[in-house]
């Protein structure tokens, strides 16, 4: 009798660390959370996840990795996207398109960036030297005509 009472509170433990082990290696956090937390950007209440993908568990989990994320707004989100770069730019696309390639994610067709459609584009980054620089960045397109963001993070 003792021994089995052994195992099940064995057995309890074990369980309790593997939930909290779950939890600490996916941060735990909502989508929004982690813009909030990496980027220090809150993103606007009108607007609703799409689709969302990461390969951090490619990386050990712990949030490093990319991850892809598309919403639609309600209604333009204009104090959001004062600051966003209004000309195209040839080379954050092929940025972008590399780091999606990169991650080897099954998006479907209509979730991708459409770069003939008019867009507006942001690109922050945190790198504290030449070679961190791009270990740690966020690529927002906003395409106005569909009232659609598209979130790109590399975060390693």
């Amino acid at each position: 009798m003792k021994t089995k009472k052994i195992f099940c509170v064995f057995g309890i433990c074990i369980l309790i660390f593997l939930a909290l082990g779950a939890c600490i290696t996916s941060g735990g956090l909502t989508y929004e959370e982690a813009f909030k937390r990496n980027w220090d950007i809150d993103l606007p209440e009108n607007m609703t996840q799409q689709l969302n993908e990461s390969d951090s568990d490619r990386f050990g989990g712990g949030g490093d990795g990319i991850r892809y994320a598309v919403y639609s707004a309600i209604e333009e989100p204009a104090a959001f996207i004062e600051d966003f770069n209004k000309e195209r730019d040839e080379e954050f696309e092929n940025t972008v398109t590399k780091t999606i390639d990169a991650a080897q994610f099954d998006v479907p067709e209509n979730f991708l960036p459409d770069w003939e459609a008019e867009y507006y584009w942001k690109h922050t980054g945190k790198g504290t030297s030449e070679i961190r620089k791009y270990w740690h960045n966020l690529y927002i397109i906003y395409f106005p005509d569909t009232l659609t963001f598209v979130f790109c993070q590399y975060f390693m």
